[in-house]
């Protein structure tokens, strides 16, 4: 059939909009509306909607779509899949049941029920003065009341509400950074989306003077990362030049100098681009950075601790560390008080009662808990406010920063709050009055990768599943989701069935029969029947925390993690038959992790930071001997391929690394060789990733893409909003 081209995604037909049922789509200023809330989405995902909306009356092939929205590219129809998915989802609409897009089997797609067209020019309906705003009083309540309470809906013009919002934001935002004081009034909420073929990468980072705005974003479809500057006061919105590949973006003191990472090294720009410089080299996973009035900058590498270095460069030197032998897991987001000289940082520990949001000083080795939320850092306003998410709200206490003292009962300042963690671009802001977040879970999805990077699909469950588990007949896999629960999902029909409602680092016996897990709550480990599941066989109970890392291929052991006072984390092996006692199988001063048996049984890689730097390595097994290193420059969670004959692992940018291994006497061990750089979610987990038998396809922890449609909220007045919600 010959693709419909009287109307082009370049030059829609008359209607400026279209309603589609509950959504609202603003062609000429490419917005998107359902029941009042802003949707964002991918802009070629938009373009298939528009297109298809433009078209109600018949059934769109999908070969028609993929040339009109993909012009002038070879693309297959995953493509068209894949955004399909990705509209679906943000638009709420299942495909199962649809109500406003219809999959027509060996077709293509259609609309579900009559399209509405608005030929109006938005700019006719509300058109701003020209020059600087000064609108009365009574204007500015009623724009007020259209942001806050959504009602904008009944004007039909989705224009109407961006056009509202820029001038609010020029009242508001203008008012306040030209006077010391926050202004008073109601609190005001907008967001700030991506540029046009931009997604938002990072939360919104305001500046210590709450003039600016600095956000990362990536481009959909090559994934560049770069940053962009908002002025808070007008609608300049730019992108800062030599900033490619940069994460985690923090301020200068004085609000004149933008820092970063990017590819191990720590960089600063200034505001006009004048100013570019390399402070130091730094871990790839070095993140969370924060500038102190007295000079030092301080940044985290969540594994090993704080460092600080000289913002004119020079040796970075430890702050904190991370002392696993007291079960402590991970140090992250240091934030400068207002002395210059104390901090704020999360600490994570294997034990929840020391788990929490902590003060440390650059002066003193002595720590202070200010507060005991499990889940969630707590992020330092200067305006005397720890802010901390608890079941996705966002929290207020007052906080004396001097005294270190929380005052008060918490109160409510936002709903439905992302969890601040850089990992998962989903920072919190405060400056003044000025208040930034982005909403939404930080959802996890298990993702379809080939070897070249080529994402290929999901696991379109509803769990929010990680540390993945291919069952050895590669019909099924177990995974566990944040509860902790474990599901084993079938994967020919992607079926979820829950297995365990309180266990986790669940394994496969060999014959895909049974499963070992741990309780999350009573530390005992299990083994259970797939077939009969009230039947569990109790193995270890211990009254301590263990991950387990394999079950042997012969069936005869399991390995897995413990950590120890004195020997930190070490290596345990459990005999499967007699007496069944646990052998220490590597206990030395250095922490030893991740073991995984290959699939002949006669060798284990695992990791081990004996060198300073975590490494792979194998060994014999059980017996031990013939060590050697197998990944170069650092590296983590060893994976077999189902013959032996070659062996994955995570290097510290989390690209997969392969090396060919030869499992003779002795072992012939190969060049390691990355395959691709993997956009994993690098929330803690047993294991990020799990490789199919033949080792050509990987299923991996990544964050539920949904979260990059997210838009950055800004509030104004956040303050006088305090638990009124």
């Amino acid at each position: 059939m010959k693709p419909d081209t009287s109307a082009t995604l370049g030059a829609p037909p008359a209607a400026v909009s279209y309603e589609v049922g509950p959504v609202v789509i603003d062609v000429a200023s490419r917005q998107m509306w359902r029941d009042g809330a802003a949707v964002v989405v991918p802009s070629k995902a938009l373009d298939i909607l528009i297109y298809l909306a433009a078209r109600p009356d018949r059934t769109i092939p999908k070969d028609e779509l993929i040339n009109a929205v993909w012009k002038n590219m070879f693309v297959s129809e995953d493509s068209l899949v894949h955004s399909m998915s990705v509209l679906r989802r943000a638009l709420g609409d299942d495909s199962t049941n649809p109500q406003l897009i219809i999959t027509v089997p060996r077709k293509g797609y259609r609309l579900k029920g009559p399209v509405r067209t608005v030929s109006e020019t938005p700019s006719d309906v509300f058109r701003p003065a020209a020059g600087p705003v000064d609108a009365p009083r009574n204007v500015e309540r009623s724009i007020q009341t259209v942001v806050r309470r959504g009602s904008w809906r009944g004007l039909k013009l989705g224009a109407l509400f961006s056009v509202a919002v820029a001038v609010v934001l020029a009242l508001l935002v203008r008012e306040f950074v030209s006077s010391k004081a926050a202004p008073r009034g109601d609190t005001i909420q907008f967001t700030q989306a991506a540029p046009e073929g931009l997604l938002i990468a990072s939360g919104g980072i305001l500046s210590p003077d709450s003039h600016y705005m600095v956000f990362a974003v990536r481009d959909q479809e090559t994934a560049p990362v770069r940053l962009y500057l908002k002025q808070m006061d007008s609608s300049d919105l730019r992108p800062l030049a030599g900033t490619e590949g940069a994460s985690d973006p923090f301020w200068s003191p004085a609000s004149d100098m933008i820092a970063f990472f990017a590819k191990g090294q720590l960089k600063a720009v200034g505001l006009r681009g004048d100013i570019e410089k390399t402070i130091a080299a730094v871990p790839e996973t070095a993140s969370g950075g924060t500038w102190s009035k007295l000079g030092p900058i301080l940044f985290s590498d969540w594994r090993t601790g704080l460092y600080r270095v000289d913002p004119a460069g020079g040796r970075v030197t430890a702050v904190e560390t991370v002392n696993r032998s007291t079960g402590e897991l991970e140090q992250k987001l240091p934030q400068f008080l207002p002395d210059g000289r104390r901090f704020l940082f999360f600490l994570r520990s294997a034990n929840d009662g020391e788990t929490g949001s902590y003060v440390g000083s650059l002066d003193s080795p002595q720590r202070i808990r200010i507060l005991a939320q499990t889940t969630s850092p707590a992020i330092y306003s200067p305006a005397g406010y720890l802010l901390y998410v608890q079941d996705d709200i966002l929290m207020a206490q007052r906080f004396d920063a001097s005294r270190l003292t929380v005052t008060g009962k918490p109160m409510e300042a936002a709903r439905h709050v992302s969890s601040p963690d850089r990992a998962n671009d989903k920072m919190i802001s405060a400056s003044g009055n000025l208040l930034t977040f982005r909403s939404g879970a930080n959802r996890q999805e298990l993702a379809w990768f080939e070897r070249d990077g080529r994402r290929i699909g999901s696991v379109p469950t509803l769990k929010d599943l990680r540390s993945p588990m291919f069952s050895p007949n590669q019909k099924q896999l177990v995974a566990v989701d944040g509860g902790p629960r474990i599901w084993m999902v079938d994967l020919k029909r992607n079926a979820a069935t829950q297995l365990e409602g309180e266990g986790t680092y669940p394994l496969w016996s060999p014959d895909s029969n049974r499963i070992a897990f741990e309780s999350h709550t009573h530390l005992t480990l299990y083994v259970r029947s797939v077939d009969r599941p009230a039947q569990d066989q109790v193995l270890v109970n211990d009254n301590e925390r263990k991950i387990l890392n394999d079950w042997s291929p012969q069936g005869n052991y399991l390995v897995y993690t413990t950590l120890n006072p004195s020997t930190k984390l070490d290596l345990v092996l459990l005999p499967m038959s007699g007496d069944k006692k646990a052998i220490p199988l590597l206990h030395t001063p250095f922490n030893e992790s991740q073991g995984r048996i290959a699939p002949d049984g006669r060798w284990i890689a695992y990791v081990s930071d004996e060198s300073g730097t975590q490494e792979v390595y194998v060994q014999r097994f059980p017996s031990l001997g013939y060590k050697r290193v197998v990944s170069i420059g650092g590296g983590f969670e060893p994976m077999w391929r189902q013959d032996g004959k070659e062996l994955f692992y995570l290097s510290p940018d989390y690209s997969i690394v392969s090396v060919p291994f030869q499992p003779t006497e002795p072992p012939v061990i190969g060049q390691p060789r990355p395959l691709f750089r993997a956009p994993i979610n690098t929330a803690t987990t047993r294991n990020h990733y799990a490789v199919t038998s033949d080792g050509q396809r990987f299923l991996m922890n990544v964050e539920d893409q949904s979260s990059y449609l997210s838009p950055i909220t800004v509030m104004v007045n956040w303050i006088e909003g305090l638990g009124t919600k």
